[in-house]
């Protein structure tokens, strides 16, 4: 049980006997952090005992050795740091952690002692009122000792070095007496364990990049904060200044990446106000993965409400979203879906709602790679190759043709001069069009591996959306997405999104066509469409892409080749497939390779080990074949393959 120090006997006789003797017997530096805090201990425990005291000559004398117990503290604190600084007897003395950490950060006398006094409430070493959880605490832990409330709430405002350096975290509160503190868990681990770094010091840069996810919760809370204020206070005068809180967090973060001049991050944010440099990172914060990256904090509105301090300041921070602000024009940020492409003008208005995101290149330099897939569909490494296809030769030729255009887009339009006569449209477009079976996937996974590009293949239950008008932002996201990745976009049955308008039953159904033939016509990159109803395409995507390949149905010497390549050379064969007679059934690519899967399972079922024979191949082909003849829905039978 735990008494006041007024009740419990001989308390306040043992800490003025503590503190006289710490007096007589204190000379020189502090041998370690462990003297230190016996040292701050003694400090502390004279105020409950000054408080609890009601001889005035008593109290004169405790208030004597308070102010003693301080100055020796103080005085042998600064002979440490210089005997580190000069060595003693030439051999350099390993200063402590705490007097080192009250140096870098310039503290003075009474913001040592708040340090001081976090470190022993956390550490459970102070015998008397021993919690520091809000400024009240403090208060009522350093009053006894002499030090004006006032002058402890202002040590630990949110501007102050005890937060700026990241020593002390504080919440936010109505009155700063309500105010939460957390001492810096880095100085805390360090002082535990005997060693450690300082508060914002960072060994790696993937380090840094996980600390920015205390910048980027302050900052949603920041927002949630600012959209609850019913008050609307803020002014022009006061939208270069961040909420003290933000602008601490990062003047710490900041300090932390100039000990790393050669990092690509600190390179980045040279030369970017506070504001600009909260704005990166936050967006760093969404490649990360915190919050969600379809939070509001990364819309227009919630980044700039952010780092307002009021409601009226958000429209003065807006243009910082714009062409013409430091992060756009050294392209830093980018808008991301949401805003149509080719949009000549910028209002407040749609810089509210836009969003916002690191250009993959800045991700590149960065070294880093998004937490969350692509919104628009699967963004992959394509998985097959030319070599691994056989195509008709007018599909392989065209194929090629379009990999020349693509691979060197520079000759092609600038040196050529086509640019200039030709000013939209530059994009490589195709549409494959085919029964199922034929290779239009495969192809298009080939021409992404051929340009080592990955593929975004187009995710329809992404893309579809209930609301009217979401559904078109999501298409230009998907464009948008596959530019800033540098992929190969692929639509497979491009008939569910491109269908003839004529056919539709309401508006929003025709603005969606609308919208993805308007997006391909202005698509720099290598766009490819597939499907096998061709027929419901929408005449208009007929003049926006720039060849049409038609996908045939092997012949028989084509299908023996690709029964060929199905067989990899780890698959055990009992005896040589005759793979002209294979190829005579007359099947597509995807029969084979199902043919192929079933004539391997049927060989694995026997368990006799003499692995797949001709008799498997040639069941596993006639299932195919009968089962494909009786689901044939009637594909027009039509000749080699064509080139539009």
């Amino acid at each position: 049980m735990r008494f006041p120090m007024s009740q419990r006997p001989g308390a306040r006789i043992q800490a003025v006997e503590d503190a006289r003797n710490w007096v007589m017997a204190s000379s020189g530096a502090f041998a370690n952090d462990d003297a230190i805090l016996a040292a701050g201990q003694v400090l502390f425990d004279l105020g409950p005992a000054i408080e609890a005291c009601e001889c005035p000559d008593e109290y004169q004398l405790l208030r004597e050795m308070l102010d003693r117990v301080r100055q020796e503290l103080h005085a042998r604190l600064a002979t440490t740091l210089q005997a580190h600084q000069e060595g003693a007897a030439s051999v350099p003395i390993a200063i402590p952690i705490f007097p080192s950490t009250c140096q870098r950060h310039h503290l003075d006398e009474l913001e040592v002692e708040i340090l001081l006094l976090m470190i022993l409430a956390s550490f459970g070493m102070l015998s008397e009122r021993g919690r520091a959880n809000d400024v009240d605490d403090l208060q009522n832990q350093l009053q006894p000792c002499a030090v004006a409330a006032l002058r402890v709430a202002r040590a630990l405002a949110p501007g102050g070095r005890l937060v700026s350096s990241g020593l002390v975290v504080v919440g936010e509160r109505d009155t700063p007496m309500d105010t939460n503190i957390t001492l810096s868990m880095d100085l805390l681990h360090a002082l535990w364990h005997g060693q450690g770094r300082q508060p914002w010091s960072f060994t790696t840069e993937e380090e840094a990049y996980d600390r920015a996810r205390s910048l980027v919760m302050a900052a949603s809370r920041q927002m949630t904060r600012l959209e609850d204020d019913e008050c609307g206070s803020g002014s022009r005068a006061e939208v270069q200044e961040m909420p003290p809180q933000i602008a601490a967090l990062c003047q710490g973060y900041r300090a932390g990446l100039a000990e790393h001049p050669r990092w690509p991050i600190t390179r980045m944010l040279h030369g970017l106000d506070g504001h600009d440099t909260m704005i990166f990172l936050l967006l760093l914060g969404k490649e990360l993965g915190f919050p969600a990256p379809d939070h509001s904090l990364f819309r227009g509105h919630g980044l700039v409400s952010a780092l307002a301090t009021g409601p009226v300041c958000v429209r003065y921070l807006l243009p910082r979203l714009g062409r013409a602000g430091a992060l756009r024009s050294q392209q830093l940020m980018r808008l991301c879906g949401g805003v149509p492409a080719g949009m000549l003008e910028e209002d407040d208005a749609i810089l509210r709602e836009a969003e916002f995101e690191l250009p993959s290149a800045v991700r590149r330099q960065l070294g880093i790679q998004r937490q969350w897939r692509s919104r628009s569909g699967r963004l992959r490494q394509a998985n097959t190759t030319l070599d691994k296809l056989v195509l008709h030769p007018e599909v392989a030729d065209a194929v090629q043709q379009a990999l020349a255009g693509a691979r060197q887009p520079q000759r092609l339009l600038d040196d050529w001069g086509l640019r200039r006569a030709i000013p939209y449209g530059h994009g490589t477009s195709l549409l494959f069009t085919g029964p199922p079976g034929v290779g239009k996937t495969a192809t298009a996974e080939a021409i992404a591996a051929a340009l080592d590009k990955p593929i975004l293949v187009v995710d329809y239950s992404a893309i579809q959306s209930c609301w009217v008008g979401e559904t078109e932002k999501n298409l230009v996201r998907a464009f948008r997405e596959a530019a800033d990745e540098d992929a190969v976009l692929f639509w497979d049955e491009a008939d569910s999104v491109c269908y003839n308008r004529d056919s539709a039953q309401r508006s929003w159904e025709v603005s969606q066509v609308n919208m993805l033939l308007k997006e391909l016509e202005v698509f720099e990159g290598v766009c490819i469409l597939a499907t096998n109803r061709d027929l419901v395409l929408d005449p208009a995507l007929e003049r926006r892409i720039r060849r049409r390949l038609r996908f045939e149905p092997p012949t028989g010497p084509m299908a023996a080749k690709i029964w060929q390549k199905l067989l990899p050379p780890e698959l055990p064969l009992s005896g040589d497939p005759d793979f002209d007679s294979l190829g005579a059934l007359g099947l597509t690519g995807g029969q084979i390779k199902n043919a192929v899967l079933a004539a391997a399972q049927a060989a694995m079922v026997r368990e006799d080990g003499r692995g797949v024979s001709q008799a498997d191949l040639w069941q596993a082909a006639q299932t195919e074949f009968g089962r494909c003849a009786e689901d044939r829905l009637g594909f027009e039978a039509i000749g080699a393959g064509q080139l539009g």
